[in-house]
């Protein structure tokens, strides 16, 4: 990866260190036969995908450091107030509220999903390369093992040099 002004050195060396440690779990799944190379290649999937986070933050903060206007978040009710029970339905509590549309706060911290459909909404990112990164985002999400309706143990080289293939293409754009 190209040093460069665009990313904080602490984040520079996180990537860095973890593109070693993809290095060091293919290794591995290169020595093994089986499950076994499932896993290392999990593993390093993980990994990769943290990256490709973290790449797609950086494109997304220099995009508005440029000037770009974040849209607008979702519309929250506050103060609401029940209606009378002659207007109730019995099924459903109907109320009334005020309405306020939310101003989205980019931090370090939002959600990698987040960060990929602002990317897309902005035509930052294509529709492909949103829906390569989703992917990349749901393959990330399975390490939630309670979500899983499946056995989860089918990774493979190609998985990951699919999202290798994302994070040659982000850095591209950094």
């Amino acid at each position: 990866m190209p040093t460069t002004n665009h990313i904080p050195t602490v984040l520079e060396n996180n990537i860095r260190w973890h593109i070693e440690q993809i290095a060091v779990q293919v290794g591995h799944a290169d020595r093994v036969k089986g499950r076994a190379k499932s896993g290392y290649y999990k593993v390093a999937i993980l990994l990769a995908a943290a990256v490709v986070e973290a790449l797609a933050h950086i494109i997304l903060v220099r995009e508005l450091n440029k000037g770009v206007a974040l849209p607008k978040g979702p519309w929250e009710c506050y103060e609401s107030h029940s209606l009378p029970q002659s207007y109730q339905s019995g099924t459903q509590l109907l109320a009334i509220c005020k309405r306020r549309q939310s101003i989205f706060k980019l931090t370090k911290k939002t959600d990698f999903a987040i960060v990929n459909k602002i990317s897309y909404d902005l035509n930052i990112f294509s529709n492909a390369f949103f829906k390569r990164l989703e992917w990349i985002r749901a393959t990330r999400n399975n390490i939630h093992l309670q979500g899983l309706d499946r056995i989860d143990r089918s990774y493979t080289k190609r998985q990951l040099d699919s999202v290798g293939y994302a994070i040659d293409k982000l850095i591209d754009k950094i």
